[in-house]
């Protein structure tokens, strides 16, 4: 059975996009069938895929009738379904409106192993709709006190969404993104943001992701962590959290 995960963070600049895209190239490499869903109107997902969505369906085609198919972008990386500035048009107003993206999502999702969300850097109708369709999140921080104090607003609507619409969601661990070890601040901040994923009734991944200018590289060549530059740090620590991941989630690793 696939599943569905959504990677979620309360402020822009958090390496959301830069997560999934890495985990869809990752796991693809692993041998997985992988869709990665571009469910943020700024459509960084679809610009690092080097998708252009200017003349063919997108996810918001989708939610508002055109058969799937049509709108999934095959890649070398995994498939997607890409998004542009046209989502943060869709009308939220109707009964169900929590439940968008798992109507559309809920008759592929067994053709695929895992199904990614990039989600918009703040909380919106969009976000729900990641949330409500999900078994799986994973929050993103970065080791300062703006990002941590976001997992607390992150939390009421995880829990507003768990007793409403999903009450089988599940949160895997806080990854924490954009970490520097040898700064006392960067320690200090990383022991915070584990306080504050127990009050989100999880723990953090014992992997980080470093910091690291390849990430801009690929974003500007259009590529991936792992066409690009394999052996760089950041690179390595992806293939340390989807390994851990797999093993959160209990999925044989291949």
């Amino acid at each position: 059975m696939g599943k569905i995960v959504v990677v979620a963070a309360q402020k822009g600049g958090v390496a959301k996009t830069t997560t999934v895209w890495a985990m869809t190239a990752g796991l693809t490499n692993l041998g997985y069938k992988v869709l990665a869903v571009d469910f943020d109107p700024q459509g960084n997902l679809s610009f690092n895929a080097n998708i252009n969505t200017q003349n063919i369906p997108t996810v918001y085609d989708v939610i508002k009738g055109s058969a799937i198919e049509s709108a999934i972008v095959h890649c070398c990386q995994g498939d997607i379904l890409p998004a542009d500035r046209v989502l943060s048009t869709l009308d939220f107003s109707q009964t169900g409106r929590e439940y968008k993206l798992k109507k559309i999502l809920l008759p592929i999702k067994d053709d695929y192993d895992f199904i990614l969300i990039d989600t918009p850097p703040e909380l919106s109708d969009l976000s729900i709709n990641a949330f409500t369709c999900a078994d799986y999140l994973i929050p993103l921080a970065t080791a300062g006190a703006f990002s941590a104090n976001g997992l607390m607003d992150l939390k009421l609507s995880v829990n507003a969404v768990m007793e409403y619409c999903n009450p089988t969601l599940s949160i895997v661990g806080v990854l924490l993104v954009k970490y520097n070890a040898r700064t006392n601040i960067g320690k200090t901040m990383r022991d915070i943001t584990a306080a504050y994923a127990q009050e989100l009734g999880t723990s953090m991944f014992q992997t980080y992701i470093r910091n690291a200018t390849v990430v801009e590289e690929t974003q500007a060549l259009r590529t991936d962590l792992f066409s690009y530059a394999p052996q760089a740090t950041v690179t390595q620590d992806y293939t340390a959290f989807i390994k851990e991941f797999l093993e959160k989630i209990k999925v044989e690793v291949k």
